[in-house]
C-alpha cells in the first residue's frame, strides 16, 4: 500500500514538472521567439482597446498567441496604453518590444479629419487636404476624377457590392454618396481609399435603415432619397425639423409643384449662401427647382444620415410651404401661400 502511494506521488510530482515544463515553453515561445518576419506597417485605429489591437497582431501573424500575452501584461504590469496611428513594427520584434513599439514609436501619426455635412464634393476634398496638409499623398484632383468616373476604378468588395446595389447603372457621380463623418487618415491615405470607406460608412448605415420605404411614388430608389435628403440638409434650420420640411417637399413632389429651394439654385452657381438671388432664380438649369417640377438630376451635396432618414420617411403634414427666422433658428409652416406670405411679413417684419 505504501510502496503504492509514492508510486502515485511520483506520478503525480513528475505530471506536475511536465505540466511546468510545458506552460513555461509555451509561454516563453509566445512571448519571447520574434514572429515578425519583416518591417511591418501596423496601425492601431482611434477608440480601439488593447485587446482589440492583440486581435488585429494575431490577424496579421504578428503574434500567435493572445492569451500567453495578456498573462505577461498581468505578471510584469506593463502598460498597454497604445498609440492611435501608424507604426512600423521591425523584422525580428518579440512581444515586448512589439507593445513598447506601439506605445511610443509611431511612425505616421493617424490625423482625425472631420468631414462636414452638407458639403459638395469639390469643397469636400479641399476640406481633407487642408486637413492632412500639402505633403499628404491625397490629391484633390484624384478625388474628383473618381467622383465623376466611379467605374473606372476598383472599390474594394464591401464598397463594390454598396454600388453595384444602390448606384443606378444610368448614374455616372459619387455626388451624394461621400458619407460626411469623422475618419481617421494618415499622410500615406489616396483619394480612393478615403472615397472608398466614405463608401463603406454610408453602406453600413443604409444596411441598419433596411428594409427602406420605397413604398411612395416620390422616392424609388436610394439615388432619389439622398438627392431629397441633400436638399433637405441645406434647408432644415436643426435637427428638429428635418421630417417637417421633408414632408413639405414630398407633397410638392406628389401634386407636381415646383420645390423652389434656393440650395438647388446655388448648387449651380457654387454660391455657399442661405439664399438665391433673384438673378439666380431665372438660371435655366434643370438644378433649378424654381424653374423645373420634381427632384433635380441629383444630390448637390452629402446628406447626414438624419436628412437622409427624413427623405424616406417624412412627417405627415398638410403644410406646402416654410421659412426660417435665422435669428432665432425658427422654423414656420403654412398650408396656403396667403398664410405663408403672412407669417413672412410678421416674423420677418416685411410689409
Amino acid at each position: 500500500m505504501r510502496k503504492t502511494i509514492l508510486t502515485l506521488l511520483l506520478i503525480i510530482f513528475v505530471g506536475m514538472i511536465g505540466v511546468f515544463i510545458y506552460g513555461r515553453n509555451w509561454y516563453n515561445n509566445a512571448i519571447y521567439e520574434n514572429k515578425v518576419e519583416k518591417d511591418t506597417l501596423f496601425i492601431v485605429n482611434q477608440g480601439e482597446g488593447f485587446a482589440d489591437v492583440l486581435e488585429n497582431l494575431k490577424n496579421e501573424g504578428l503574434v500567435d498567441n493572445v492569451l500567453a500575452i495578456k498573462v505577461y501584461t498581468k505578471l510584469n504590469n506593463v502598460n498597454t496604453h497604445v498609440k492611435f496611428g501608424e507604426h512600423l513594427i521591425k523584422a525580428g520584434s518579440d512581444v515586448p518590444v512589439i507593445i513598447e513599439t506601439l506605445k511610443l514609436d509611431t511612425y505616421r501619426e493617424g490625423v482625425l479629419v472631420q468631414i462636414d455635412e452638407d458639403l459638395r464634393s469639390d469643397l469636400m476634398a479641399k476640406q481633407i487636404k487642408d486637413e492632412l496638409g500639402e505633403n499628404s499623398a491625397f490629391s484633390i484632383t484624384e478625388y474628383s476624377a473618381v467622383v465623376n468616373s466611379p467605374r473606372s476604378y476598383n472599390f474594394s468588395p464591401e464598397a463594390t457590392e454598396f454600388l453595384d446595389n444602390y448606384l443606378p447603372s444610368d448614374v455616372n457621380s459619387l455626388e451624394g454618396y461621400l458619407y460626411p463623418d469623422t475618419y481617421e487618415l494618415d499622410q500615406n491615405v489616396t483619394a480612393i481609399e478615403v472615397i472608398d470607406r466614405q463608401l463603406v460608412r454610408l453602406g453600413n448605415l443604409i444596411t441598419g435603415l433596411e428594409p427602406l420605404n420605397l413604398d411612395q411614388d416620390n422616392i424609388t430608389n436610394l439615388y432619389e432619397a439622398l438627392t431629397l435628403a441633400s436638399i433637405i440638409q441645406k434647408e432644415a434650420a436643426g435637427w428638429d425639423d428635418r421630417g417637417d420640411i421633408s414632408g413639405i417637399f414630398h407633397n410638392r413632389l406628389a401634386d407636381d409643384y415646383l420645390l423652389q429651394s434656393d440650395a438647388t439654385v446655388n448648387y449651380v452657381t457654387g454660391k455657399n449662401e442661405a439664399g438665391a438671388s433673384l438673378a439666380d432664380l431665372e438660371i435655366d438649369n434643370p438644378y433649378n427647382t424654381y424653374k423645373y417640377t420634381g427632384l433635380p438630376p441629383g444630390p448637390i451635396n452629402s446628406p447626414s444620415f438624419e436628412s437622409i432618414k427624413a427623405a424616406f420617411y417624412p412627417n405627415e403634414t398638410e403644410n406646402y410651404y416654410f421659412f426660417h427666422v435665422e435669428d432665432d433658428k425658427q422654423t414656420f409652416y403654412s398650408e396656403t401661400f396667403e398664410e405663408h406670405q403672412a407669417k413672412v411679413a410678421q416674423y420677418r417684419g416685411f410689409n
